[in-house]
């Protein structure tokens, strides 16, 4: 594959839409962790109180990986630059 950045073949720093599909493959599997945390204990479950703050703070850096994967993805798709937009 032709470097989008230095026109080299076979660059080191190109990428493939193969780089894309586990990016986001994870970030899919994030979500799904996040999901699964949700359903072990839910309100009604009788330690959800001891639990709830550790868990909370979880899923919510569990999500903000998951923002960190697409701000990653949108990066390689224009070509590594540092905006996110």
């Amino acid at each position: 594959m032709l470097c989008e950045k230095c026109q080299h073949d076979n660059c080191q720093w190109s990428y493939s839409m193969d780089d894309i599909e586990k990016l986001l493959a994870i970030q899919q599997e994030l979500e799904r962790i996040n999901e699964r945390l949700g359903e072990l204990f839910p309100s009604n479950h009788p330690q959800f109180d001891d639990v709830f703050e550790d868990l909370g703070a979880a899923s919510y850096y569990i999500r903000e990986a998951g923002h960190c994967i697409q701000a990653a993805i949108k990066t390689v798709l224009r070509g590594g630059d540092n905006e996110v937009g």
